[in-house]
């Protein structure tokens, strides 16, 4: 099955993360261009900051380094995504025993999976999926 070929961005307009006041789980909106916005609905904590530039590749949101709601660990390192969108497209591909990408560009997600990630069983994958969709 081919994978629409996707970039990081396609999935950071909304990342859940932890809640830095209660531990729930919060909302950073992304305005393209523009400024991200951390809300979170269960004890109405805001945090507005502008956006100049931002990190990614870690278990932390791009823009407050906060910790991502959707991580759990894996083979001592840390499966992560920053929404249920992302979720699925990750466990759509790592699961796929194919894994065949159509890719009209470079840089996407699927081309900058590490290594250790891509060569896990498919056994610990779908363990690994199924700790992160378990509702916390």
């Amino acid at each position: 099955m081919k994978h629409a070929a996707m970039r990081i961005e396609n999935f950071i307009e909304e990342v859940w993360v932890v809640c830095p006041h209660c531990s729930a789980t919060g909302y950073i909106r992304w305005a393209f261009r523009g400024s991200a916005q951390l809300v979170c609905p269960t004890c109405s904590a805001t945090r507005e900051r502008k956006v100049n530039r931002w990190t990614y590749g870690i278990a932390f949101d791009p823009f407050f380094q906060l910790p991502l709601r959707l991580q759990t660990p894996l083979k001592m390192k840390t499966l992560w995504a920053y929404n249920p969108a992302h979720l699925a497209y990750l466990k759509a591909f790592l699961l796929d025993p194919k894994r065949d990408v159509a890719a009209s560009f470079s840089s996407t997600v699927v081309e900058r999976l590490p290594r250790w990630l891509l060569t896990t069983r498919r056994r610990e994958l779908e363990r690994a999926f199924a700790r992160i969709e378990r509702p916390k």
